[in-house]
């Protein structure tokens, strides 16, 4: 996310989440599995209850979120080979990490090797990258549902990865099995190499920038996301260096799901500017865009 606002209070996470002027209700940090169970049985059913990784494509707006934000650490991390190709991964495992270790075994999860964030995170975004993504190769999570129980929930429940994704939404997820495709460790290291510098190519290394900012109606977003649906480029990149002159926020054609600024822009001003893009596309190219960065809480 863009790096900063100039009215945050505190800083949650390094780049990619902050509190709004008004804050958050409450952010728990669970120590273990029995934590987060009492947790969420306690607290009371109007309060809302969003689950985070590292914040990544995330913002709290300045009126604050007005309810309990989960944030699952290295203590809910853990990786550990099963039988047939699958894992078992921790929710608060960073991604990168779990790519290197499944990379040793022969097992591939290369295309998160660039993604930011957690395994948890990356379940509930369908995260992925160069016509990947994780939801492909999602067996089941363990989770905790709003009451506080423990529940199983299996992909093949559901007609589509999208129906998994809503029912994911209203819960904490602890840990997931996945089953990989395998090769040899020295053809996912080359893989790997490649996608790196594939992910370069794709994205800039502007500090100030989002990740990617739009995506289709009812798709999911890994399928829009590398490359892009043609439509969508070819809609975005009409609108030319697109840039508000107040905020500084811009969009670049050789980035154009990608939103810049020069300075550390507020977060109102980014939802602003996003969706007078989404005008200009809806009014002038009959395009319908959907934001891929989510917005918490008033504004």
């Amino acid at each position: 996310m863009i790096e900063g606002n100039m009215d945050v209070k505190k800083k949650i996470h390094s780049e990619t989440f902050f509190y709004g002027d008004r804050g958050v209700q409450q952010l728990f940090q669970p120590a273990h599995m029995a934590d987060l169970r009492k947790f969420m049985h306690k607290l009371p059913k109007q309060v809302p209850v969003r689950a985070l990784g590292m914040g990544s494509n995330i913002v709290i707006r300045n009126g604050g979120f007005e309810g309990a934000i989960v944030m699952l650490d290295k203590r809910f991390g853990g990786f550990e080979l099963l039988p047939k190709n699958r894992v078992r991964v921790g929710a608060g495992a960073l991604t990168t990490d779990v790519v290197h270790k499944a990379k040793r075994y022969g097992l591939d999860l290369t295309f998160l090797a660039e993604v930011p964030g957690t395994i948890g995170g990356a379940i509930s975004s369908n995260a992925g990258f160069n016509g990947k993504s994780i939801g492909d190769y999602f067996l089941r999570a363990t989770t905790i549902e709003r009451d506080g129980t423990v529940k199983t929930i299996k992909k093949r429940e559901f007609l589509s990865t999208e129906d998994l994704l809503v029912n994911l939404a209203d819960t904490v997820i602890v840990q997931a099995i996945l089953q990989l495709e395998q090769d040899t460790p020295e053809s996912l290291n080359q893989r790997y190499i490649d996608l790196k510098h594939c992910h370069e190519q794709v994205y800039s290394r502007y500090p100030l920038k989002t990740g990617h900012a739009f995506c289709l109606p009812h798709l999911f977003k890994n399928k829009l996301s590398e490359p892009l649906l043609s439509h969508v480029v070819d809609a975005l990149v009409s609108l030319g260096a697109f840039q508000d002159s107040r905020s500084q926020l811009r969009l670049d054609p050789d980035h154009p799901n990608i939103i810049f600024a020069k300075s550390k822009s507020d977060f109102e001003e980014l939802e602003q500017f996003g969706n007078k893009i989404r005008s200009e596309c809806r009014e002038k190219l009959n395009t319908e865009l959907d934001w891929n960065i989510k917005f918490l809480g008033k504004k």
